[in-house]
């Protein structure tokens, strides 16, 4: 098989022949119909920074594949979005294989780090430290289907209708909107969800400008099926509920959730996922991932999953086995029952531990 060229591109230096090539495969192959695929997205990212680029993978003149990926320290690349990107890989006809070790080399890169690989991106020659579920919902045009299988296996859904209609008497008639364009509303959620990155003492990643204002151009850009989707649920006056989603032209990518802590007993968390599956198949929609993690709502809520990789790739060996190690001593630390008491201790004494994640 003809080795591969690989070469750095800088995103707004694509050819015409590489955007179409992109398109045509987001457009056609069902692997990368997920908006984080998507050149809106890129574009999106490339709006508020600087160090935005693509690696093209080549055989002659032909372009086999696309990484798009952003470069935040010198020589170091992640995926483009960073930690705000659930799912990422090389856009490709299937079946190619990519040596990542070889891209580094050619486009003269320390390292690539990634924290949601999709399976079937062909990266070979990394150091994978572990596979993830990603839980989604596939609804197609069956949500009635969805309720009542979802009903069946989770007590947590089964019980949301009693809660629902004790939230009607206490607070008010329940309104949902499924795409809201008002901006003080976005304002409103992400307000919510700002506080709640204060009150659990985790890192606010809206104090990071870049990651703010990629919100905030991703809700603006409604390009092509693409674009930012805040779905809202009002009980009387009241929003109890909300969720900023990125979407793709037939799929929503759960995002940024929030409930209102005043109205958590009712549980309207629940009660907005399953107005957001009612509502899907109108809007075009027709799977909803909730992203990589071990939050249990969304196994209660799934009905599908995939898998995604973590792992990273250094041209140092020494590099390499620190990440490696490190990784996984994060994820020891996070299970020991110490982590709470020293995760508060230090986000008390510095709220900006864990920005170097988001630079």
């Amino acid at each position: 098989m003809e080795k591969l060229r690989y070469e750095l591109v800088r995103f707004d230096d694509l050819s015409e022949h590489q955007n179409r090539f992109w398109s045509s495969l987001c457009r056609f192959q069902a692997e990368f119909r997920n908006p984080y695929y998507q050149m809106e997205f890129t574009q999106c990212v490339n709006a508020v920074r600087n160090d935005v680029f693509v690696v093209v993978a080549s055989t002659g003149e032909q372009t086999v594949g696309l990484l798009p990926v952003q470069i935040p320290k010198k020589r170091s690349a992640v995926p483009v979005g960073g930690k705000l990107n659930d799912l990422h890989g090389f856009i490709s006809k299937p079946n190619q294989e990519f040596d990542l070790a070889e891209m580094l080399k050619q486009c003269q890169l320390d390292s690539f780090d990634f924290h949601a690989g999709q399976v079937e991106s062909g990266f070979v020659n990394v150091q994978t430290y572990e596979m993830i579920t990603s839980p989604i919902i596939q609804i197609h045009n069956h949500y009635d289907a969805y309720l009542r299988n979802t009903i069946e296996k989770s007590k947590t859904v089964k019980r949301q209708g009693q809660k629902t209609r004790k939230m009607i008497r206490e607070v008010g008639p329940l309104r949902f909107e499924f795409n809201c364009r008002d901006r003080q509303t976005l304002e409103h959620v992400l307000r919510l969800k700002q506080n709640k990155y204060r009150r659990t003492k985790t890192f606010d990643l809206f104090s990071v400008r870049w990651a703010r204002e990629l919100l905030h151009q991703v809700f603006d850009d409604q390009m092509d099926g693409f674009g930012g989707v805040l779905s809202v649920l009002w009980a009387g006056d009241e929003i109890v509920s909300g969720h900023y989603g990125i979407r793709s032209p037939s799929t929503l990518h759960y995002w940024f959730p929030i409930v209102d802590p005043e109205f958590g007993r009712y549980s309207p968390g629940i009660q907005l996922v399953l107005e957001m599956c009612r509502e899907a198949a109108a809007h075009s929609i027709r799977e909803i991932d909730l992203g990589y993690g071990e939050q249990p709502f969304k196994y209660k809520l799934a009905n599908n999953s995939y898998q995604v990789l973590c792992g990273s790739v250094s041209r140092s060996p020494v590099t390499q086995f620190v990440r490696q190690k490190s990784h996984f001593a994060k994820k020891w630390f996070k299970s020991t029952p110490a982590q709470p008491l020293v995760k508060n201790l230090v986000r008390t004494i510095n709220p900006k531990f864990g920005q170097s994640m988001y630079r």
